[in-house]
């Protein structure tokens, strides 16, 4: 059990927790929302003492974990476990009504782990745990008490039959297929969803048996509700043009700053860190308000999608993966997911400059310096191509030859090998530039490699033409090897 999600070490607990207080009325948000919003129900938030009761419940009944030592994972594994602990709360709230049962059980859970954590680590144990850390005496009974009776309105009124909320504390992402809600309809059945609004499914049974099932049910609902939205938020990515510019806006999502700058005829790539915590966002705007945010929230491919400005929420994965052998990295496809959903909702996004697309592709390429000077002697133009070679753009035994007087813009290959390259022409009835193989010195003129919209280009701009040449080198070597 791990979490991708890292906070920053600065987080404090109780300004979090706070944010998932509700209104102390609840008359009127029952009148209101028509369902039980879930209070927060833990009893010790306290982070180190969560990770230890982690570490116990994972080397008990799970796999055993490491203690991480970084501020940050141990912020967000504390956060994940007291998330759980929530759940097993709400578990025992709706289970124990007698205050004398309840401590009879928790006592019990105290002495024998087996019993404690039960077959799926949510009998008890660690709210037991957590309430005998804020007992004056190291007795849980009055903190037990005093909990229950805190509670005893909510029980009550879930237990008569008012829906609540199955939510996480930390979720509160879109769902189309059914709604998140949990009503007890009669005394041994609980119904998972609202019948007439998408999916819905009775369980029979005392509520500790049927718990575990109820709770797994909505997790699968739940993961297969986001799949069907990422799947076909993908396949309207599939019809979104490439573009060199968004790639450069994607390296946002990188803890790193690439930097271009010209020392005499060479150019080089600085790389540092930004020196700031995850999430890394980028942004969409209406008339300039920020409407839609990506977020990449750790150093993995998790990335938190929000907008409608925040109506909307949709947390996902993403895989790096090729096409046509040009690999493709999960932050341009996360970004590219955002253009979708922006360009659906009009919205616009910050330009980036063409020294931004050619530091991206120098990073891609690992290239740390680029010689620039006049064309290198007999360079050999594919055959069909006419135009004159103005410049050359050498990034370690690449070049990338630029022309005038030509469709094609970029002729690209290895020093040693002036047969087999790509090259960049220009396509004016589709307004694009396409990225074509040449092999044998013949162009390849069927599916290109990649495009970029031409409209996006200001050809008359050195920083455009050497982000042409960069973008052309990098998928050179792609291609050749």
């Amino acid at each position: 059990m791990t979490t991708d999600i890292e906070y920053n070490e600065e987080t404090s607990f109780e300004a979090i927790l706070e944010t998932l207080d509700y209104l102390d009325d609840d008359d009127f948000e029952e009148f209101l929302l028509g369902y039980e919003e879930i209070p927060v129900l833990l009893v010790d938030t306290d982070p180190d003492r969560a990770i230890a009761r982690q570490l116990e419940l994972m080397a008990t009944i799970f796999e055993p974990i490491e203690e991480e030592r970084k501020a940050e994972k141990r912020m967000g594994l504390a956060m994940q476990q007291l998330d759980i602990e929530q759940r097993h709360a709400l578990r025992l709230l709706l289970s124990y009504e007698e205050p004398a049962t309840l401590i009879e059980h928790l006592k019990r859970c105290l002495a024998n782990p087996d019993y404690g954590y039960g077959p799926n680590g949510d009998q008890g144990r660690t709210i037991a745990q957590a309430m005998t850390a804020c007992s004056d005496d190291g007795d849980l009974s009055s903190v037990a008490m005093a909990w229950l009776e805190m509670h005893r309105d909510l029980q009550t009124r879930i237990l008569d039959g008012t829906p609540f909320s199955f939510r996480s504390l930390f979720d509160h992402a879109d769902l189309e297929s059914f709604v998140p809600l949990v009503q007890r309809i009669d005394d041994k059945v609980w119904r998972l969803g609202v019948e007439g609004e998408g999916r819905f499914r009775d369980f029979i049974g005392a509520l500790p048996d049927i718990w575990f099932e109820l709770g797994q049910t909505y997790v699968a609902w739940s993961e297969a509700d986001n799949e069907a939205w990422l799947n076909q938020t993908k396949q309207a990515m599939t019809r979104l043009p490439d573009s060199i510019f968004r790639v450069a806006q994607a390296e946002v999502l990188r803890k790193e700053i690439n930097t271009v700058t010209l020392d005499g005829p060479r150019l080089v790539l600085s790389r540092q860190p930004d020196g700031q915590s995850w999430p890394r966002s980028v942004f969409s705007y209406n008339e300039g308000t920020p409407q839609l945010a990506l977020s990449r929230l750790s150093g993995h491919a998790f990335y938190e999608l929000s907008w409608a400005g925040g109506m909307h929420l949709r947390r996902f994965e993403l895989s790096s993966t090729t096409r046509h052998r040009i690999p493709f990295e999960h932050i341009e496809l996360a970004l590219a997911m955002a253009t979708v959903i922006g360009q659906e909702e009009g919205l616009t996004s910050e330009p980036v400059t063409g020294e931004a697309v050619e530091a991206a592709y120098l990073r891609r390429l690992k290239a740390t310096t680029v010689t620039l000077g006049p064309p290198l002697p007999d360079v050999t133009l594919p055959t069909g191509i006419t135009g004159q070679v103005v410049a050359a753009y050498t990034a370690g035994d690449i070049v990338s030859h630029l022309l005038k007087d030509s469709e094609v813009l970029v002729w690209v290959t290895y020093r040693d090998n002036s047969t087999e390259g790509v090259v960049l022409q220009r396509l004016e009835k589709r307004g694009a530039v396409a990225a074509m193989a040449v092999i044998r010195s013949r162009l390849q003129r069927g599916q290109p490699l990649m495009t970029t919209p031409l409209d996006e280009l200001d050809l008359q701009n050195p920083a455009h033409s050497r982000a042409l040449c960069a973008w052309g080198a990098w998928l050179a070597k792609v291609v050749l090897g």
